[in-house]
């Protein structure tokens, strides 16, 4: 038996990188995934285009994802921004869009996901 059958996980970041692959394991596993992304990618199943970094996309991306699913009991927060650009070639804007998405996303999708997520009766 797959080990996550009957499980309705939403994926953050989920179109490319470690997300991708995370959704695509969970999917292998038995889960029912919903992936929220800037951009569907390689993602040919539930998907719901986000910025995680702004409260309203992420609300209206965490519903869609709860009704295409049929509702939540797991999230995954991969997704996140990173950039190589050294300290001084850092610019405020880039530190400040980088602190958006990888910190108040999560913290965003959470607060978004947490009324469904309790709902479930079994949310991890």
């Amino acid at each position: 038996m797959a080990r996550l059958a009957g499980r309705k996980i939403l994926i953050t970041g989920g179109a490319s990188g470690i997300g991708h692959a995370t959704a695509s394991l969970f999917r292998q596993e038995g889960a029912a995934v919903a992936v929220l992304d800037r951009a569907a990618g390689a993602w040919d199943g539930a998907f719901a285009e986000v910025d995680v970094a702004d409260p309203a996309s992420v609300q209206r991306a965490v519903r869609a994802a709860e009704t295409a699913l049929g509702g939540l009991d797991g999230v995954v927060n991969a997704a996140g921004i990173f950039s190589a650009a050294g300290l001084a070639d850092t610019t405020a804007d880039l530190f400040s869009r980088t602190l958006a998405v990888n910190l108040m996303g999560t913290f965003l999708v959470i607060q978004a996901a947490a009324p469904i997520l309790l709902a479930s009766g079994s949310a991890a």
